[in-house]
């Protein structure tokens, strides 16, 4: 049995913040000003880059219920990041962004598989 995520869903996003595509369908959201950003990037020095890399936290209300976002923007070269979002049923903590955070290389790795069929996927390094 694999162990729990502490979010309940994630999507890739491409080169396009999940905030970009609220604000277009006029979904509401808002973006949270969390102290704490800055200790999920100590606690995944070898994913994030605090000099290059995003970390935004918002929520939204859907079906009458709030659901809270950690939406990272990892940078891919000198001027594009690609956004992975993670929603949560709660206010995501440093420990739980850490473990979304945490996530993203083998999430990054089954979706190209996914998007490749049975070809090969590259080895994590």
């Amino acid at each position: 049995m694999s162990e729990a995520k502490p979010y309940i869903g994630y999507e890739f996003t491409g080169i396009s913040p999940l905030t970009e595509s609220l604000y277009k369908f006029g979904i509401d959201f808002s973006i949270i000003q969390d102290p704490t950003i800055p200790d999920v990037f100590t606690a995944q020095p070898d994913i994030l880059n605090v000099e290059t890399d995003a970390i935004r936290v918002g929520q939204l209300s859907r079906e009458g219920k709030v659901l809270y976002f950690a939406e990272f923007g990892l940078m891919l070269g000198e001027i594009a990041r690609s956004y992975v979002t993670f929603i949560f049923d709660h206010h995501p903590t440093v420990k739980d962004m850490a473990a979304a955070a945490g996530d993203i290389e083998e999430l990054t790795l089954k979706r190209l598989k996914a998007v490749q069929g049975d070809g090969n996927v590259p080895m994590t390094h």
